[in-house]
């Protein structure tokens, strides 16, 4: 195999990867405004709230399966180092996530705090 092919393959895979992340931090952004919708409109119905952060656990968790994908794609690429920024900033996106409570006195700092931490991921993504 000649090794120029295969690692413009890689790079292509790697790059694909990454926006597939982006994207999927774009869903993430979005949850983050329906679950934030629901908690400041107050009395929150906690069955719909439980369905609605499951819904947001499960997008930050497929965020992470992408990320790790593109960690062993990145092995010695110049990526390798902002991924693992990425994924130092997903374990406490995916802790904030599960310790939502449908409060808003509680919720409100997480929901800042994952908003900006969603715009930073988003941010070094592109970067890598």
């Amino acid at each position: 195999t000649n090794r120029a092919t295969s690692c413009d393959s890689n790079t292509d895979k790697l790059v694909a990867g990454i926006n597939k992340n982006i994207d999927i931090q774009k869903q993430e952004q979005a949850q983050l405004k329906v679950v934030q919708k629901m908690v400041d409109a107050g009395n929150v119905d906690q069955s719909d709230f439980d369905a609605a952060q499951s819904k947001f656990v499960d997008i930050v968790n497929k965020g992470i399966t992408q990320r790790k994908k593109n960690q062993d794609l990145a092995n010695g690429n110049a990526a390798s180092d902002g991924l693992a920024t990425v994924a130092k900033a997903q374990a406490t996106e995916l802790k904030t996530v599960q310790g939502l409570t449908g409060n808003a006195k509680t919720d409100d700092k997480a929901f800042a705090k994952l908003d900006t931490m969603f715009s930073g991921g988003i941010a070094q993504n592109q970067k890598n």
